[in-house]
């Protein structure tokens, strides 16, 4: 099996050799990086060529700090900073034209942006026009240890009286420029996970609900801009959201939310539907156990919370294509809000569902239609960034 576990190389009285660095001379640095090309050209040309392009996505799993470890260094306030030493300058040395051969969908222009209603965000309520374009520049945090927007990149947007002010967080796993990059971007609207429904009865007083969940169900990513629509609620079956793969009838893991959304783009989402895939174990144990899927047009799948299943001790490292299944989540029964037949969201909120009750709309068992207006809420935005305008003040070091 190739090996792909990256060891940090120690120095023998243990330091790392970052830390050995201000002790060195510049020839001597220049000497040490180009030595560390030469490492990752050869770890490279070690790989079969046809095991490249996993690996690649490997390396960059590995190298290329995760919202999800950010957020929950955030949340148990502990050393954030070793997660967000994390970077990916071997993945770039070591897999330049896998990389490349994949920049058609990796896009350093279109940004997402997250935090959005962070007290720090000094456009709270602002109605982006998507048409305008606005100066913005790429910072470093200045939070400190515990803020939402510790140890991350921040947005500042020139106001209208020429300051730069914060704006939002980046999301680590968007694409990310330099700290320090000034360029000309539009603000449009990004995800949707929230919206809000004003039902409007005869004789009384309009009604406004909140409508969760939406990325999770038929109409994620789709906008709502206060549009009359005909909506369904009641306490019914509706399904779960993880969709798991099988081999054997046995359970693998999770199918993550990004390869989710690549197969139903493909209308291949469905029960029982075989796949042919090469599985590759890239983390092997804890709770972020994972399996690359590659399959023969070297598309790749990634498999989550396999140490929670059925394979949980075994390591992939397949040289054949192998049958696997999907098997769609099963149903529950929820307070939910159907449009168009196909379920739309979730009701969270205990006085929403109170007051649908007190209408004799929210009824267990059955659907009850009801006139709405609809409006997203956007938890995420998109900044996209004019590539001709880009500045960057950085200074490259060795």
């Amino acid at each position: 099996m190739t090996d792909y576990n990256l060891k940090p190389g120690m120095a023998t009285n243990g330091a790392s050799l970052i830390e050995l660095k201000p002790q060195l001379s510049l020839e001597k640095t220049k000497l040490m990086f180009q030595q560390a090309y030469q490492t990752a050209e050869a770890f490279r040309a070690n790989i079969p060529q046809l095991e490249r392009l996993s690996a690649a996505a490997a390396a960059w799993n590995i190298a290329a700090s995760r919202q999800d470890e950010l957020e929950v260094a955030r949340k148990e306030n502990v050393d954030s900073l070793a997660f967000a030493k994390k970077v990916s300058n071997f993945a770039f040395a070591a897999f330049p034209n896998e990389i490349i051969s994949r920049l058609n969908e990796l896009q350093f222009t279109n940004l997402k942006l997250v935090t959005l209603s962070n007290e720090a965000n000094q456009f709270l309520g602002k109605d982006w026009n998507p048409l305008e374009l606005h100066p913005v520049e790429i910072r470093a945090s200045h939070h400190p240890p515990g803020h939402e927007r510790h140890v991350s990149r921040l947005v500042f947007v020139q106001d209208s009286d020429g300051e730069y002010k914060e704006f939002a967080m980046l999301e680590t796993r968007t694409g990310q420029l330099p700290i320090g990059t000034k360029a000309q971007a539009n603000m449009v609207g990004g995800e949707t996970f929230t919206a809000n429904a004003t039902i409007q009865l005869p004789g009384i007083e309009p009604v406004e609900i909140t409508i969760r969940e939406l990325s999770k169900f038929s109409y994620a990513g789709q906008t709502f801009n206060s549009e009359p629509v005909t909506l369904e609620i009641g306490t019914v079956p509706v399904p779960e959201q993880s969709v798991k793969i099988k081999i054997s009838g046995k359970t693998l893991g999770e199918l993550d939310s990004d390869s989710v959304k690549e197969l139903d783009k493909l209308n291949y989402l469905k029960n029982s539907n075989s796949l042919k895939l090469k599985l590759t174990s890239i983390s092997e144990t804890g709770s972020l156990a994972f399996v690359l899927g590659e399959s023969p047009n070297v598309n790749l799948l990634k498999i989550n919370k396999i140490s929670f299943y059925d394979f949980s001790t075994q390591v992939f490292d397949d040289k054949n294509y192998r049958q696997v299944t999907i098997e769609m989540p099963p149903t529950k029964t929820r307070d939910a809000v159907f449009l168009n037949g196909e379920p739309l969201g979730a009701l969270h909120f205990k006085k929403d569902k109170e007051v649908l009750k007190e209408l004799g709309i929210l009824n267990f068992g059955k659907l009850t239609q009801v006139q709405a207006t609809l409006q997203s809420n956007f938890s995420t935005k998109l900044v996209k960034v004019d590539p001709s305008t880009v500045e960057s003040n950085r200074t490259t070091n060795f």
